[in-house]
């Protein structure tokens, strides 16, 4: 008889030990393939990540929108030229569906085909007309996440206003997922060096995100994109003060909607 040891993992309604898929808490070992197994699987298995310790990355990471629970501190000063953020949470997948024809007023909006377009669907209206949000600068475009509500022929009402009005140079896009989540005991440590986010929450929906730490960074700590109805509850980010850059947020909402903010202890130049 042959016996197979079994991973906490694999027990009904545990979690996903980052631990277990190779990732050091010591922060000597580069942990950024087992941060990213590990994220798979949980989003796989629909498990809530945990994590107790610091754990090393030597790259930029682009993970899931899982719920996560601990203690994780990611200690990102190694990482070289990231991408748009340093850690990246949520689908990134999106699907061109339509355009706007004619908004009637700010609970409603005439596509040209709602094709693909359901009722309780976020959906992400992005005007793509420079300076069309604000005339500071070119890469200020109108945009946000509405939920439908109803669907009369090619007319969607939302289920909350709009806060902006959009012609016909405005794209309809819809997210691969919207998971509802809960990350809480979750930090970031940045090199201080890069023009990137610290962290970027994108896609999330119904959500809370709460106990987080940001620090070491010159440019924004926390980015908040795509999301509708997320809380966000007892939040440090800390701005290096010695760089005083023009895009240096605290804290920074991006085409998104009914954005809760609970506590938040932030310090930035801008």
């Amino acid at each position: 008889m042959s016996l197979t040891k079994a991973k906490y993992r694999m027990l009904d309604g545990a979690f996903v030990n980052l631990d277990d898929f190779g990732a050091d808490p010591n922060n000597i070992l580069d942990s950024t393939s087992a941060i990213q197994s590990a994220f798979a699987e949980a989003r796989t298995l629909n498990k809530t990540i945990y994590g107790n310790g610091t754990y090393k990355c030597s790259s930029r990471l682009t993970l899931p929108a899982v719920s996560i629970y601990g203690n994780i501190v990611l200690d990102m000063s190694s990482v070289i030229s990231p991408v748009s953020s340093y850690v990246t949470i949520g689908d990134q997948n999106h699907t061109l569906l339509t355009t706007v024809v004619s908004t009637t007023n700010f609970n409603t909006f005439v596509v040209a085909d709602a094709t693909g377009i359901a009722v309780g669907d976020t959906v992400l209206l992005s005007d793509q007309t420079e300076y069309s949000w604000n005339a500071a600068r070119a890469s200020y475009k109108s945009g946000e996440i509405v939920e439908v509500a109803s669907i009369s022929g090619t007319s969607i009402t939302t289920t909350k206003p709009r806060f902006d009005s959009y012609s016909s140079s405005t794209n309809v896009y819809k997210f691969a997922e919207n998971p509802s989540v809960v990350i809480s005991g979750f930090s970031v440590i940045a090199s201080g060096t890069e023009t990137v986010a610290s962290i970027r929450f994108q896609n999330l929906k119904n959500s809370v995100v709460k106990n987080i730490n940001i620090s070491g960074n010159t440019y924004t700590n926390i980015q908040v994109a795509n999301c509708y109805e997320v809380t966000f509850e007892n939040i440090k980010a800390q701005s290096l003060h010695s760089v005083l850059s023009s895009d240096d947020y605290a804290f920074r909402i991006v085409d998104s909607q009914s954005i809760r903010c609970l506590n938040l202890d932030l310090t930035a130049p801008r």
